[in-house]
């Protein structure tokens, strides 16, 4: 190339270089933005509530760290981690990381269960006595008694000294003997009570019939066929690559957790899992990929007792409508760890949420909140309110040892207050959802009153308390 070419290549390499730059000028001037700004990637508004949320958490020091997964029509809307997997080694949280999920195992036995009752291998309907030796004291407890939390089983976690004793390990007939020396709590179908006793028992009978390990037969029938690589029987002595470490909340402040041997939650919660695995299981489950459509539907319906009290806990899951918006998953917690997986049926939305921490309640709200982000706030019923009529105001007894056994009601502007005055606890119900029902969706609490009768339901827990009408008559005099 000569001298001239050159200089006239130069020439016309500056003026690009300035029309380029007036380009950008104008931009800035008609926008408002710099050019720092407009390089910057779009956050949506999904991502800035969840990073609001866990950046609270853990500027509280009440969350070490966690991983969120929000997928909806088919696309990744959220996919993020925050925090510690380790604050003694200062280690970051990695992608997809094991955690221990607790009690969303119960969903994978159950799903079991109803495997083996497809393949025509048992009933749900069947005694549980047929498979187990239990002394049900003469009630007729069947399977999917069991599977629902209506059995009346002794709940193990009311063991005298609990947590001390499941820092060992026990054999699982050894466990089962001490629940039912404890005796039965009520009869079989009379109320609902959230049992990891119930749950204990299916994992035997998923031995029994199988032939196999409970692990292992999780692992041949759903967690190797459906790609679930990261996702076992939790361990307390196998060195598992990738799994966070857990810590308690405990005094306004993060502890190491408190050790749980895995003989004790067994095939109730003590499954480890990832956010992929646990996607992987839920787009499979919900979309006709474990059983056929009607075990399916039999999976997600909750039953009702005594003809009008509607339970919103089915097999395995919870079953119910927040602001209007129909759901189906399950939550749970383990010292040092606490997992919410969630599906929103009319929207196609998952919400994943593992936490390797517990004890904020503050962290169980996390799902719900992300869940409202993703989705067009005019799809979220406001809740309406209404006051608790005077006549359903005064004190409520219950006589089953299950559940509680003394209610106080007060009609507020917005609906009632409700206090356990064995504890003094008292919650708001503001939500009015007709025929004489509140809610309150942030403690899945609910009431509903039928003439002197009323029912409560904590989401897995369903009970009737009857008007003391005495008590009511003596506070009047007071």
């Amino acid at each position: 190339m000569n001298h001239t070419n050159m200089k006239t290549l130069i020439k016309c390499i500056a003026f690009a270089g300035i029309i380029l730059l007036s380009c950008y000028a104008c931009k800035e001037n008609t926008s408002g933005n710099t050019m720092a700004e407009l390089d910057l990637p779009e956050t949506s508004e999904l991502e800035r509530t969840a990073d609001s949320l866990f950046q609270t958490a853990i500027d509280s020091s009440m969350l070490a760290g966690g991983e969120v997964l929000v997928y909806k029509d088919g696309d990744t809307l959220l996919r993020k981690t925050y925090g510690k997997a380790s604050i003694e080694l200062d280690v970051p949280m990695p992608k997809n990381a094991v955690y221990e999920i607790a009690s969303v195992t119960k969903q994978f036995t159950a799903a079991a269960i109803l495997k083996l009752a497809e393949e025509g291998k048992l009933s749900l309907d069947d005694p549980m006595t047929k498979y187990i030796d239990f002394d049900t004291q003469g009630y007729d407890v069947r399977i999917h008694h069991l599977l629902n939390h209506t059995s009346g089983i002794f709940q193990v976690k009311m063991l005298p000294d609990f947590w001390n004793i499941v820092q060992r390990p026990f054999t699982q007939d050894s466990i089962i003997a001490m629940i039912e020396k404890q005796g039965m709590m009520f009869p079989s179908g009379e109320a609902q009570f959230y049992n990891d006793s119930a749950y204990q028992i299916l994992g035997l009978i998923i031995e029994k019939i199988s032939g196999k390990s409970y692990e292992d037969y999780l692992d041949d029938t759903f967690f190797t066929p459906l790609g679930m690589d990261n996702t076992n029987y939790c361990s307390n002595d196998r060195i598992e690559p990738n799994k966070v470490y857990g810590y308690d909340y405990k005094d306004s402040k993060l502890i190491k957790h408190m050790r749980v041997d895995h003989s004790w939650p067994y095939s109730a919660g003590s499954l480890c899992s990832t956010a992929e695995d646990l996607l992987l299981w839920m787009k499979a489950l919900h979309n006709g990929k474990v059983f056929s459509p009607a075990m399916y539907q039999k999976m997600i319906s909750p039953k009702e007792i005594q003809g009008w009290r509607q339970l919103r806990y089915a097999y395995g899951l919870h079953v119910s409508k927040d602001g209007g918006i129909s759901l189906i998953g399950h939550g749970g917690g383990i010292p040092g760890y606490s997992t919410e997986a969630y599906f929103f049926p009319d929207h196609q939305l998952y919400v994943i949420v593992l936490l390797n921490s517990i004890g904020a309640d503050e962290l169980n709200l996390i799902y719900k909140k992300l869940a409202f982000s993703a989705l067009d706030p005019s799809v979220v019923e406001e809740p309406r309110h209404k006051p608790l009529s005077k006549k359903f105001e005064g004190m409520y007894t219950g006589s089953l040892d299950a559940g509680p056994k003394k209610i106080q009601l007060k009609s507020i502007d917005e609906g009632l207050r409700l206090t356990y005055p064995k504890n003094d606890f008292t919650i708001s119900l503001t939500d009015y959802r007709g025929n004489d029902t509140w809610e309150n969706t942030e403690w899945r609490e609910r009431v509903r009153f039928r003439g002197d009768t009323l029912e409560i339901d904590y989401g897995a827990g369903n009970y009737i308390l009857i008007k003391d009408k005495t008590a009511n008559e003596e506070s009047k005099t007071k």
